[in-house]
């Protein structure tokens, strides 16, 4: 197996992490300046990123779970919007 083989199995460019992540190539290279994809680096203009970072992070948001407490905060929302008099039926979209 040659270096470009192995290069070609663990890491990956922006375009391709933008397909396995369903974002767009802007919003990656965004997470890569800002350290949200671990092991990310330049390559002259390109960025590029460990498979396993980006497999993980399509794993961390796939198996997330949403917050117990959020039926509580969204009544306390609602009591609040209750006791202001604001309606969603006056709310335009």
């Amino acid at each position: 197996m040659n270096v470009q083989e192995v290069l070609k199995n663990e890491y990956v460019d922006s375009a391709e992490a933008a397909k396995m992540l369903n974002l767009s190539i802007i919003s990656i290279r965004a997470l890569c300046q800002r350290g949200r994809l671990n092991g990310a680096f330049r390559f002259g203009n390109a960025w590029i990123i460990p498979r396993i970072s980006v497999q993980n992070r399509t794993k961390s948001k796939v198996d997330a779970k949403p917050h117990k407490n959020n039926r509580a905060f969204i009544n306390s929302i609602l009591k609040k919007n209750k006791s202001m008099n604001v309606h969603s039926e006056n709310c335009e979209a």
